[in-house]
């Protein structure tokens, strides 16, 4: 029995590609470099902003040539995640299904959280934008943890903290077994197994679909629309 359902952000409740993508762009104008398009940004999506910067600073300085300092890094990242936080909603769209998923899910009394590699904040001012917060007893970013994805630390504190919400109102605390994490990258799917948790991909997102399904998911399916447990 399936009593928790975390969810991995980008690709899963929300496209939000559009937005990182000129986020990203705009990151790189006011710190004097080229842009990349949009394909050469997507590519590099899903491994927190770190990464994502850290990729996509490498593939600009390939592109024109230019040297990149890499103590620059960390003022690059906090001017990114400024801009993206006050510009997070421009183009980022809500999948098909997920409104329906996620009432279901309350009706039946089943806990729900975010376990993603997004910044808190970030991910905060979409589920405001899309009035659907209060559905998340928890939200997990990169902020909380030592180790992101495909490390098994978001899921362990996000059930770590429903468990402690759980024991206020006396009830059981959730087993491993009882959770299930919903991803679209191969990371999600190897944080689960690594926890303990049943798993499932969703192989319309942001990530890499061949590599989702070599991580053999418990359960596999195309997009929201056709989730269940």
């Amino acid at each position: 029995m399936i009593r928790v359902v975390l969810f991995d952000f980008d690709g899963v409740i929300v496209d939000s590609s559009k937005d990182i993508a000129e986020a990203v762009n705009k990151t790189f104008s006011h710190f004097g470099y080229g842009n990349l398009t949009y394909d050469e940004v997507f590519k590099n999506i899903g491994h927190g902003a770190q990464h994502l910067l850290a990729a996509c600073l490498n593939d600009i300085c390939v592109k024109t040539h230019k040297n990149f300092n890499s103590a620059l890094l960390p003022e690059i990242k906090n001017w990114y995640i400024d801009y993206y936080t006050s510009h997070a909603v421009v183009d980022t769209t809500i999948y098909d299904g997920v409104m329906e998923v996620l009432y279901q899910l309350s009706v039946e009394d089943v806990r729900m959280g975010i376990v993603s590699n997004k910044p808190i904040k970030v991910t905060e001012t979409i589920l405001e934008h899309f009035d659907i917060i209060d559905y998340f007893d928890v939200i997990v970013g990169p902020e909380s943890i030592k180790e992101m994805k495909p490390a098994p630390d978001g899921i362990k504190l996000a059930v770590e903290k429903i468990n402690r919400l759980l024991t206020t109102i006396g009830e059981p605390e959730i087993l491993a077994k009882e959770v299930l994490m919903v991803g679209d990258s191969g990371v999600d799917i190897k944080a689960a197994k690594s926890f303990g948790a049943k798993s499932c991909g969703i192989l319309g997102g942001i990530g890499n679909s061949e590599r989702l399904k070599l991580e053999n998911p418990d359960i596999l399916v195309n997009t929201m629309t056709e989730f269940s447990m």
